[in-house]
């Protein structure tokens, strides 16, 4: 009787072990930080962040009071941001490390922000 007590401890403790990492949610596939539209001429660079909780903060121009935030998924190798009020939309694609801006499938822009179809945003701290 010992011996089956014994058996099923050591067989059932690895699975139980094992049980407490399946349990956690997996991060998105793009890497979370600030992404940075370093080739800009603003004094104050255009930025992504992308948080833990699928939050993001997008602040497209100085001149803008409109601070863009909402939430983000990942269709393959696109990453869709949806601001909380539902007024905008942006799409990237995903590269290494950065975000390639895709204005065609993205809600316009205002005339005064400076971000073309495919601006590259970087991480400066990969």
């Amino acid at each position: 009787m010992r011996r089956i007590v014994q058996a099923a401890v050591l067989f059932l403790l690895p699975l139980l072990l094992l049980t407490g990492c399946l349990g956690s949610p997996k991060p998105s596939g793009v890497p979370l930080g600030k992404y940075e539209f370093s080739a800009s001429t603003e004094v104050i660079k255009p930025a992504v962040t992308l948080k833990e909780d699928h939050h993001f903060f997008f602040m497209t121009s100085p001149l803008s009071s409109y601070l863009a935030q909402g939430t983000f998924t990942q269709e393959k190798e696109q990453l869709i941001l949806t601001t909380d009020d539902e007024q905008y939309r942006f799409v990237f694609r995903v590269g290494q490390n950065q975000l390639i801006f895709s204005a065609g499938e993205s809600t316009p822009l205002p005339s005064y922000t400076q971000i073309p179809d495919g601006a590259v945003f970087q991480r400066p701290f990969p």
